[in-house]
């Protein structure tokens, strides 16, 4: 197969014209280097083909600048494809809403003299699902302590491939004991290590959008040590997790044009379905409440000097 050489990761910035773009760099890979291109449903993906190395002596793809000879183009195929801001060797290609793969071609003529390759380049891309996932031990508990029947939730989701990963995830989680005011509301707020109370409401772990926690696929959620389950200090205690959203090294990859700094709150995630998070909507929220159990005290009986009152 004849060198195409592509952009998995896209510079956004380019001088258009005949004789120069930016192109190359450590971001880039060839095909022979690295066959396999994965990209997620209806995703834009940069890509340039390598010119004629004879017909264009300056370029050079490792440079942060180089030259295309005037006067040739390149013809890109992209079946079931669109394509957008093609200029010289380089396209960006917008592949279909469903799974599938996509065979590009792509062929450098010359403007005069009618001189084509005859035998273009070709690359194929597997177009791959968004990521989904599901929570084992995802619901609601109420049970007395010690909480021997609780355990940490297990996260557990779906690739579009195999050779997808690098799972990172969303979730907070609030520790707090309750007042027993017949209204059962929150008393004081906990670290994950079950200390430090404070009345002021605070999370024992929040993992945001600007933050990084991989997590295994049916591992548990929490990146160290869970918390032990116990009612603390003897009191009613709410373990409150709140599951957000997770994206993948493939759907990362997939954001390259809107997020090329790599910026980890302007990734997509995405929700228990794998539609994009949309807010506190599709949140997954779950609560164990752990109660103290009861201390039977003193039984009262009627005083023996009781008559001779």
């Amino acid at each position: 197969m004849k060198q195409f050489t592509l952009i998995f990761v896209a510079l956004l910035a380019f001088a258009f014209s005949a004789s120069a773009q930016v192109q190359g760099g450590a971001n880039y890979v060839d095909e022979t280097t690295q066959a396999a291109d994965y990209v997620l449903v209806g995703s834009t993906m940069p890509y340039y083909a390598k010119p004629d190395s004879y017909i264009h002596p300056d370029y050079n793809a490792a440079a942060p600048a180089w030259q295309l000879t005037a006067g040739y183009t390149w013809t890109w195929t992209t079946p079931g494809c669109t394509q957008s801001n093609a200029v010289n060797n380089y396209v960006e290609i917008t592949f279909p809403a469903t799974a599938g793969t996509v065979v590009t071609s792509v062929v450098e003529a010359a403007t005069a003299g009618g001189c084509t390759d005859p035998t273009p380049s070709t690359h194929t891309v597997t177009v791959i699902d968004k990521p989904i996932f599901s929570i084992t031990n995802g619901t609601d508990v109420e049970t007395c302590n010690p909480a021997a029947d609780i355990t940490a939730p297990v996260i557990d989701f779906t690739l579009g491939n195999a050779a997808d990963g690098g799972v990172r995830i969303i979730y907070s989680l609030t520790i707090y004991t309750l007042k027993n005011t017949g209204t059962w509301v929150p008393d004081q707020y906990f670290d994950i290590d079950n200390a430090n109370p404070n009345a002021v409401a605070f999370d024992a772990i929040n993992v945001t959008t600007a933050d990084v926690q991989n997590i295994a696929n049916g591992g548990g959620i929490h990146a160290g040590t869970a918390p032990t389950y116990e009612a603390i200090g003897g009191k009613s205690t709410r373990f409150v997790y709140t599951v957000k959203s997770i994206n993948s090294a493939i759907s990362r990859k997939s954001d390259y044009l809107s997020n090329s700094a790599a910026v980890n709150a302007n990734f997509t995630f995405y929700n228990t379905t794998g539609g994009v998070y949309g807010g506190a909507s599709d949140d997954v929220v779950f609560t164990y409440t752990i109660h103290p159990a009861p201390n039977t005290e003193d039984i009262y009986h009627i005083k023996n000097e009781w008559s001779a009152n």
